[in-house]
């Protein structure tokens, strides 16, 4: 997720750890793994075999649209951003 002009740390603080603490609880995650960049975050999580990927992302998605701490500009580029990222990952581990 892009986060123009944020350090690392912010992007951690502001979007990995909060995206983490969102679905770490959910079922059928196997890994959840976070690199936070200057201006970009990403949250990668791999789906245990067998549980139904499209089952996953709708629960990953509405744990995150229920996220009301994210900076201002990032629900905008959220909403036009999470399934591209969610369901690319998913099908990804899928296919292993």
């Amino acid at each position: 997720m892009p986060f123009p002009g944020a350090s690392p740390k912010e992007v951690e603080e502001q979007i990995c750890v909060r995206v983490e603490e969102a679905i770490h609880d959910l079922d059928g995650i196997k890994e959840i793994r976070s690199t936070a960049l200057d201006g970009l975050g990403q949250v990668v999580v791999e789906a245990l075999p067998g549980y139904p990927t499209q089952r996953l992302t709708n629960e990953i998605k509405t744990r995150i649209d229920a996220i009301t701490t994210f900076p201002p500009m990032l629900s905008v580029l959220w909403s036009l951003n999470w399934c591209i990222a969610i369901c690319s990952v998913l099908s990804s581990w899928r296919a292993i």
